[in-house]
């Protein structure tokens, strides 16, 4: 069944429809969720596919791109839907109060050490090395000798000072050819737990209306290349299901699961259906050294509705940096509620059982309020798109897990911003998922910005840093951070990544109205080298009016 428009918010005399859907996808009929206290069965047990050696005479197919409605898609409204949205969070009273965080160029000096240092920085991949893609979505990842970038549509590996830098195509790596796929939404992480580097992205073919998540995990803790199978294996696994393909990819992992998260929407209209998870066998996938394993298991699930009827929306899997130690090796996913605004998160935990079939079993946790952000100003006017309020980067550690999306904020007196949410769950353990919400931030930096598309990470020490693009009426989209310390609870001054210098135009049709497309991530992960240091990696526009990329470590 398609989208049904049934909750309706009344904000300053404006009648707002805010979509509840219901997926396609018959989730009871497959033994799933019908109440909270029950554990979700697996739609399908199924295999990833061992594939494609690296090819470098692939190159970036001048074929199908991603549709204006396509590119729309980022969220299960219509674009009339998102609009309407959008206009009436200008104004809107159903929004947080934000935490005004001071801008280090003018925060006093005593205030340095609460915000991590910038201790190296570089240009990453751009959009003419990266392939012209547009927007690039750039993620980042690093390990004991290697930083790894990926945007849409390229690599980029270096030496953690920069040296010896490898860019190559995702399609050249994958051995992805043929006209009418798109490439699309990359993701990387390095686990100290296993040594191994990770990358992902999706192919959506619209000949075939097949979807797939392909990925990579190294051999090694330092690969050298790029090229697979000689410093990596290559897998992918199908993401489309009832003639839907997969769209905007969570990824995570702990010792036991890889999961991968898609929101699918229809071949024929790309109308939302529902979000689904893969699950995937990890141990025998990272015992590669020797050779490339074949036949790994992988379950399939389908998100089940909420207890508001509400069809869940980015269900984003945490990236567990270690064990939590609970008995079932649990792995954690978040999402939000994509009414108008919320207070409510839906915690999700997928749990190794006594079969080798892991279970998903969700539960609902209150916090605080957070609502559709507006989108942004830059300089010389036009919107940059903030997106919706969906959880964007997870991360757990210590005990904690933390998890940031964007929100709309004020502060008092004139139109509403986007601010960065950042929320603290403490998981509980046992069998049936509980969480307790012990701390939350909403982030704003001065009058008038906007701050959007954040990442978290959390180093070994228990620090956080949050990286996020920004910008406003006075200036271009840049990259920026903040951090809270370990022994602190409050975030400090925000230091700049990268300023941009031109006005950012979207020239790939994306967005929606007058709003423009930027890359819907930023990149954090914290550094297996140093128990309080992190890398960072951001957008920002550049001379020529199209996008950039900056790499940093940072810090405390």
């Amino acid at each position: 069944m398609k989208r049904t428009l049934w909750f309706s918010v009344i904000l300053a005399g404006v009648v707002v429809l805010a979509g509840v859907w219901r997926g396609a996808e018959s989730v009871d009929a497959a033994g799933s969720l019908s109440a909270q206290e029950a554990w979700q069965e697996p739609l399908e047990e199924t295999q990833v596919e061992l594939c494609c050696d690296s090819d470098p005479t692939v190159h970036v197919s001048p074929g199908r791109g991603r549709s204006p409605e396509e590119f729309r898609k980022r969220t299960p409204f219509s674009s009339d839907e998102l609009a309407r949205l959008k206009a009436a969070a200008l104004s809107s009273d159903a929004v947080p109060r934000a935490e005004d965080l001071l801008d280090m160029a003018s925060a006093p000096a005593s205030m340095a050490a609460l915000s991590p240092r910038l201790l190296r920085n570089f240009d990453g991949l751009n959009q003419q090395s990266g392939g012209g893609f547009f927007p690039p979505d750039t993620v980042v990842s690093v390990g004991p000798q290697h930083v790894l970038e990926a945007t849409n549509v390229a690599l980029r590996l270096s030496t953690r000072s920069n040296l010896n830098p490898i860019v190559q195509t995702i399609q050249a790596h994958f051995a992805i050819s043929g006209a009418n796929k798109v490439v699309t939404d990359p993701k990387v992480f390095y686990d100290a737990r296993s040594e191994r580097f990770f990358m992902m992205v999706l192919v959506i073919d619209h000949t075939t209306n097949q979807s797939f998540a392909y990925f990579a995990i190294s051999r090694s803790p330092t690969p050298d290349t790029l090229d697979a199978p000689t410093d990596w294996c290559n897998y992918r696994v199908t993401t489309h299901r009832n003639q839907s393909w997969g769209d905007f990819p969570g990824f995570g992992m702990n010792d036991s699961w890889i999961a991968i998260t898609t929101n699918n929407f229809t071949f024929e209209d790309s109308d939302f259906v529902r979000a689904f998870l893969v699950a995937i066998e990890k141990p025998r996938l990272v015992d590669n050294a020797a050779r490339c394993p074949q036949a790994v298991k992988a379950f399939r699930y389908a998100f089940a509705d909420d207890e508001d009827g509400l069809t869940p929306f980015t269900v984003q899997p945490a990236r567990h940096y270690d064990s939590t130690g609970f008995d079932g090796d649990p792995l954690y996913l978040v999402s939000s509620q994509l009414f108008f605004s919320s207070d409510r998160y839906a915690f999700w935990q997928l749990r190794s059982g006594k079969s080798r079939k892991p279970q998903l079993r969700r539960t609902t946790v209150t916090g605080e309020l957070y609502s559709v952000p507006p989108d942004a100003a830059q300089a010389e006017g036009g919107l940059l798109s903030t997106s919706v309020q969906d959880v964007l980067s997870v991360a757990s550690r210590n005990g904690q897990l933390w998890a940031t999306h964007t929100t709309g904020c004020e502060i008092g007196g004139g139109s509403n911003e986007a601010c960065v949410r950042v929320v603290q769950f403490t998981p509980v353990a046992g069998i049936t998922p509980a969480a307790s919400i012990d701390y939350t931030a909403t982030l704003r930096n001065g009058p008038d910005s906007f701050l959007f598309h954040p990442s978290v990470a959390i180093s070994k020490r228990g620090d956080v840093v949050v990286v996020f693009q920004r910008s406003k009426a006075s200036t271009f989209l840049g990259s920026a951070f903040t951090g809270r310390r370990f022994d602190l609870r409050q975030f400090g001054p925000v230091r700049s990544l990268r300023e941009g210098t031109c006005r950012l135009v979207n020239n790939a049709g994306g967005g929606v109205g007058s709003s423009q497309r930027t890359g819907d991530y930023t990149g954090a992960q914290a550094d297996p080298n140093d128990s309080r240091g992190f890398w960072l990696a951001g957008e920002h526009s550049v001379a020529s009016c199209a996008w950039g990329t900056r790499v940093a470590r940072v810090r405390y």
